[in-house]
């Protein structure tokens, strides 16, 4: 995996429609000329060093610490796909619900307007 400190100047740059490119696709706008200049190694160190100090650098973990960190994740996915399999659940719920209503709307509409108009009012 890339370390942060590996991050390049290059990737700040907004993507762009081009003129030349085809039609949907996207290419990468042109660095504005006062950022053009090279920066000497030392200064480029500088500015590219870890951003999120919080988060420890890859090649520095123990063995133990990326076991742990993989099974915080799976427990993580897990609760994820939980989540999400009873929110699908819960509008399928809805749905179900609403279409029972507008059965019923429409079993009222029928009752109380001549069925001819009822039929042109549903199906509109």
């Amino acid at each position: 995996l890339p370390s942060a400190t590996t991050t390049a100047t290059a990737t700040t740059a907004a993507p762009v429609a081009a003129a030349s490119a085809p039609p949907g696709q996207v290419t990468s706008a042109p660095a504005p000329a006062s950022s053009s200049r090279k920066r000497p190694a030392k200064e480029m160190n500088d500015t590219t060093t870890n951003q999120n100090d919080n988060d420890p650098d890859e090649a520095t973990l123990t063995e133990k610490q990326k076991i742990e960190r993989r099974e915080r994740n799976r427990e993580h996915a897990k609760r994820s796909r939980l989540r999400k399999k009873f929110l699908l659940e819960s509008l399928q719920e809805q749905i179900h619900g609403l279409q029972e209503q507008i059965d019923r709307f429409k079993d009222a509409l029928k009752r109380e307007v001549a069925p001819d108009r009822a039929e042109a009012i549903i199906d509109n």
